[in-house]
């Protein structure tokens, strides 16, 4: 580490002199290469800091618990930043359950802030690539979520969360996931999700916005699901978003759970959401499935407004099962009909 640490000076050859000036005085960017331990540069890193990743591979598990930190890799691709699980997984992080974890404060209840991922692919991990729970103001950018049991990137009781540019793929439960959170503010722009059950899983938590993604080849595109709990589901904006051939077959794995599949985006109790201007094409199922279609509003989802949306070859564009009350579905576009 101390050679790691030493190498601070190195960033301007490194990643450039104009994002050494924009630092704050007291910043320091921090070189960690393949072979090296990320999570002791985490450790060693202030407020402020940058953890600089090279292309290569790392077998870690990372913990970040200080506010305003920056772990940055040069890519989510498979010549860029590799993070996979070491051999003998550490104690940190849950026994290592994800290959970067944010964690707030679990004994006095505050968050962690402020903090950054980019640049990283996580590959092959127990629940998730990249997780944060108990954190504010997270920024989950340009990464890849690959392959994990649960998650491909997921936030717990995090609020302020933005998931921008990345891509999940291969997970067993959910590519992008949000949830347990009240007013989380989230923002999930311009990603990418596939070969997942679900491609967005939005459990349990209210407010935010899904702008300009791609979710296709999932059992689900979008899941929006309330359960009994103190946070009601809801409050999002869904919009201008690409959710195609959502086809994939997912039996259920627990009692009494249904089996899913040929759905775009599933409201399952879910309430207040705005769901308007998205290109919603070919999901669709053979299968004996309790529900399923292009826009599926169930478990007494409620005033949700379904507008503007193009709905293409859905098996059916919308489908409810009339438990909920106030839902507004009005000017879609849909082929062959509504």
């Amino acid at each position: 580490m101390e050679r790691t640490l030493l190498r601070v000076m190195l960033v301007v050859g490194i990643i450039g002199a104009s994002f050494a000036v924009a630092l704050p005085a007291s910043a320091q960017v921090i070189v960690v290469l393949p072979g090296e331990s990320i999570h002791q540069a985490v450790k060693a890193a202030q407020p402020g800091d940058t953890i600089q990743l090279t292309a290569g591979v790392y077998e870690d598990v990372v913990a970040v618990k200080t506010n305003d930190i920056t772990i940055q890799g040069v890519g989510s691709d498979t010549n860029g930043t590799i993070l996979r699980p070491p051999a003998t997984l550490p104690g940190r992080c849950f026994r290592g359950i994800a290959g970067i974890c944010v964690l707030g404060n679990f004994q006095d209840g505050t968050p962690v802030d402020g903090v950054t991922i980019t640049g990283v692919r996580a590959e092959g991990f127990i629940a998730a690539g990249i997780i944060s729970i108990l954190t504010a103001n997270t920024t989950f950018e340009g990464n890849a979520g690959i392959g994990s049991q649960e998650y491909g990137l997921a936030a717990f009781e995090s609020t302020g969360v933005t998931m921008r540019n990345n891509i999940a793929s291969g997970n067993g439960l959910a590519g992008f996931y949000i949830g347990d959170t009240r007013r989380a503010r989230a923002v999930v722009e311009g990603n990418e999700s596939f070969d997942n059950t679900f491609g967005l899983f939005l459990r349990d938590v209210s407010l935010g916005g899904v702008t300009g993604n791609q979710f296709h080849d999932n059992c689900i595109g979008i899941l929006n699901l309330d359960t009994p709990g103190p946070v009601r589901a809801g409050r999002f904006t869904i919009a201008e978003n690409t959710i195609e051939h959502n086809n994939a077959f997912c039996r259920g794995q627990g009692r009494g759970e249904p089996s899913t599949g040929g759905s775009g985006i599933v409201i399952l109790g879910g309430r207040g959401n705005t769901i308007q201007d998205n290109v919603i094409a070919r999901n669709r199922t053979s299968r004996d499935i309790p529900f399923h279609g292009g826009v599926v509003l169930v478990e007494h989802a409620s005033n949700n407004t379904v507008t503007g949306n193009t709905l293409v070859r859905n098996r059916p564009n919308i489908f409810t099962d009339g438990s909920g009350s106030g839902n507004q579905v009005s000017g879609n576009t849909c082929t062959p009909g509504c």
